[in-house]
């Protein structure tokens, strides 16, 4: 069994625990890495904008499914849930000591530097077998527990979106804090200031939902 990264942003995590969870979706230069993995393999999801693990998924079944209809996230892996951890503030915060001081790319690293969140810079990225099984051990305790961890101010603000207002509907578009880890899409290559790039991320958010684009 190997373990993968998979990344919810409060929005998309929320939309998918109101499916059947039976499908997790990603980008179509993604289909070769979802290839590779092999079912009983697991998915440990993490939640951007607020740094928590939430949850365990199980790959089931052969190779990944690909959705026919326009969709971002087309190359589809048939999933089992293991672990879903729904209520956020049971999710497991990454700067916890006991995750923190333990996993491989977080031991070392200035917590406010952003240079750890390398394995975090998008799904499928392959987890060390310490790292993937610690993770794992602590989710199941969780979801046997429940313990509360209470978000903070500055998560509530990270999870809240700003609406932009469109003749037809208001729009929903999520602007990443500065210190956050950067989105799924791979937008955030590990070049450059952050904090100039989520700006500038939010910036062409703002423009694009002006302009009336998805």
């Amino acid at each position: 069994m190997n373990w993968y990264t998979y990344l919810f942003d409060p929005d998309t995590y929320k939309t998918f625990l109101q499916t059947d969870r039976k499908n997790v979706g990603v980008r179509k230069r993604q289909q070769q890495a979802a290839e590779r993995i092999q079912p009983g393999d697991v998915l440990v999801c993490y939640m951007m904008n607020i740094s928590r693990w939430c949850g365990l998924l199980e790959i089931v079944g052969g190779q990944p499914d690909h959705d026919p209809q326009e969709d971002p996230f087309p190359v589809r892996l048939r999933v089992k849930p293991l672990v879903l951890l729904e209520d956020v503030e049971h999710g497991l915060p990454i700067r916890n000591p006991e995750i923190w001081e333990a996993l491989s790319f977080t031991r070392d690293a200035n917590p406010a530097s952003g240079q750890w969140t390398g394995k975090l810079r998008g799904s499928l990225v392959p987890l060390d077998d310490a790292d993937g099984s610690l993770l794992d051990r602590l989710l199941r305790r969780q979801d046997r527990e429940r313990r509360a961890h209470p978000l903070t101010d500055a998560d509530r603000r990270k999870m809240a979106s700003l609406r932009v207002r469109r003749p037809e509907a208001d729009v929903a578009v999520s602007v990443p804090e500065p210190d956050s880890e950067p989105d799924p899409d791979g937008i955030h290559d590990g070049g450059g200031d952050a904090r100039t790039s989520h700006q500038v991320q939010a910036a062409l958010a703002r423009l694009g939902a002006d302009l009336g684009l998805d």
